[in-house]
């Protein structure tokens, strides 16, 4: 009777012990992260705890028959001793691997913002030594940093009132940056501040150089008005005069072109001689 209970019992046990180890190869750590994915990983817990349950489960019922069986039965037990030291590594196993997913997946969350970080830092630091975008008279225009940041200290010149400190910005500007594309707006501002300060020719320099390099811009016409008032306080009323009609000529639809007429105008009235008394 106790051999007929260990003939049953010790096949049972020993194919539950082959497929514990199985199972326990299969959910080490180390091959478990080779071979799975997070979310395959999730699901192999459930399946791994389900049949941990199954195992206690096999347990108890081998413990129960154990407890009728006669003590001759020592290799029952022994396998069973076994059977529960597979089941208390599996469930080791299977906690670990919980473990092992929720922090893989905490560092993968921290490298990513990290390089996010990263990302971001480089992106300022490009914007800061990258070309930059300004908007002058409704055109956008795109700029290096030192020649943007060096018209914003001549505009803040003018607006401050500091005219001769903002021409001899203006001078350096347009000479150090000969092939900007501020400076259509950087000579026209040279012409007329040197005007204003009564510099008449480096008011006529800037602006023929201006006429030269840019005749269509929208900013010549108005600089030309200038050029041709540098002229006439300089005593060359012909060329001033050359001016005035070649603005006419050029750009008959604007605003300028109206001044320009005006004074042409005003310029071929015959000057009254003075009463005799």
């Amino acid at each position: 009777m106790m051999l007929k209970g260990k003939d049953m019992a010790s096949p049972f046990v020993k194919n539950t012990v082959a497929a514990v180890a199985l199972l326990a190869l299969f959910a080490s750590p180390s091959l478990h992260a080779q071979l799975f994915s997070d979310d395959e990983a999730r699901r192999a817990i459930i399946d791994l705890r389900a049949r941990l349950t199954q195992l206690e489960a096999e347990n108890q019922a081998l413990s129960n028959r154990l407890d009728g069986m006669a003590k001759g039965q020592l290799e029952l037990f022994s396998q069973l001793e076994k059977l529960r030291a597979e089941v208390a590594n599996l469930r080791g196993v299977t906690e670990q691997n919980a473990q092992s997913t929720s922090v893989a997946k905490q560092q993968q969350k921290e490298l990513f913002m990290n390089l996010e970080k990263q990302i971001q830092s480089a992106d300022a630091r490009l914007r800061q030594f990258g070309p930059q975008s300004m908007a002058l008279d409704g055109e956008e225009i795109v700029v290096a940093p030192e020649e943007k940041q060096a018209f914003e200290d001549i505009q803040k010149e003018l607006s401050e009132k500091r005219f001769p400190n903002a021409l001899k910005l203006l001078s350096s500007f347009n000479q150090q940056y000969g092939q900007s594309k501020l400076l259509p707006w950087t000579l026209s501002m040279e012409g007329a501040t040197a005007y204003a300060l009564r510099q008449y020719k480096t008011s006529i320099r800037a602006i023929t150089s201006l006429d030269k390099a840019h005749p269509k811009h929208p900013r010549t016409p108005d600089a030309l008005l200038t050029l041709a008032s540098a002229y006439d306080e300089s005593e060359q009323a012909a060329t001033a005069k050359s001016v005035l009609q070649g603005i006419v000529k050029r750009f008959p639809e604007s605003e300028a072109a109206r001044i320009a007429k005006e004074r042409l105008g005003a310029s071929s009235k015959p000057t009254k001689p003075p009463a005799k008394k």
